[in-house]
């Protein structure tokens, strides 16, 4: 691959988007460029584009973020002996976390759907 970043825009997605599943041999008659707009397009419906990839990494350091935040309200609860507020907390944090993945699968349940449906 050439050093250049490859963008796509929405015409070339749309224009390539039938391209997809061509023979080796039809693929060695098309120009460099083309194919590794193909190559990038490809990794983009199979889902692992560097987009993903880099909110994978965003999604993962606002974890760790967050889990540190998490432990230094519960210090200061600590430190002030008030052994309710923390129970409260931690019972808290821990529920709000499972909501949370719950609607994570639910969003992911609902993207496979309107892929299935889609192709």
């Amino acid at each position: 691959m050439s050093k250049n970043k490859i963008v796509l825009t929405a015409q070339d997605r749309k224009e390539l988007t039938p391209l997809l599943h061509l023979t080796k041999a039809e693929r060695k008659l098309m120009p460099q460029e083309v194919l590794q707009k193909l190559e990038v397009l490809a990794r983009e419906q199979d889902g692992t584009s560097e987009f993903q990839q880099l909110e994978e990494i965003i999604e993962e350091s606002l974890n760790i973020v967050q889990t540190l935040e998490l432990n230094e309200d519960l210090e200061y609860l600590r430190q002030t002996n008030q052994r309710e507020k923390i129970k409260d907390f931690v019972w808290w944090s821990i529920n709000y976390k499972i909501f949370l993945a719950h609607r994570r699968v639910q969003r992911a349940r609902r993207r496979a759907k309107q892929l299935k449906q889609k192709n």
